[in-house]
């Protein structure tokens, strides 16, 4: 008695069930003997389910692995290797290759010491980064800083990759 009973006034039409009266909030027109009609025609608004429906009167679901709850996967980022030796480099090119897993859009930036930037290049191909260590590069850490954005059920990742140039 003391609620307030119309929309415009805050309160929710609700029937002796407590159910939602209205489509828009998730309710069916149903009679009590359980026909559809119309409220024109005398029908009385309640709700088969507690859950919200479309405009049509569909149930939504929810399948497995979606909602607010799902365990999102975490993104790998994986190296061939993590060190390359100097001799080697100091005659030829020297790749180090980097696989992805995720499904978001990968980037790779070049965070070395500045005196080692200019002898390491990296690029993406679909899942994989290519690092390329020049010929005649320098003994010292290379890194390569990988990043990962969060799509479908994998969420966002990101990893600093050390190359070390030794002996």
């Amino acid at each position: 008695a003391g609620s307030p009973s119309s929309p415009q006034e805050g309160g929710r039409n609700t029937t002796e069930t407590g159910s939602p009266s209205s489509p828009q909030e998730g309710g069916r027109n149903t009679t009590e003997a359980g026909s559809p009609s119309s409220p024109q025609e005398g029908g009385r608004n309640t709700t088969e389910t507690g859950c919200p429906s479309s405009s049509q009167g569909g149930i939504r679901t929810l399948t497995e692995g979606s909602g607010a709850n799902a365990e999102l996967k975490t993104v790998t980022i994986k190296a061939d290797r993590t060190s390359v030796r100097y001799a080697k480099v100091k005659k030829k090119l020297q790749k180090v290759r980097i696989k992805v897993s995720g499904a978001g859009r990968i980037t790779a930036k070049n965070v070395s010491a500045a005196r080692l930037k200019k002898y390491l290049k990296c690029s993406v191909s679909g899942r994989i980064v290519t690092v390329r260590l020049k010929k005649g590069a320098k003994k010292g850490t290379y890194k390569v800083k990988i990043q990962v954005a969060a799509k479908g059920q994998y969420k966002a990742g990101a990893k600093t990759v050390k190359i070390v140039v030794k002996k």
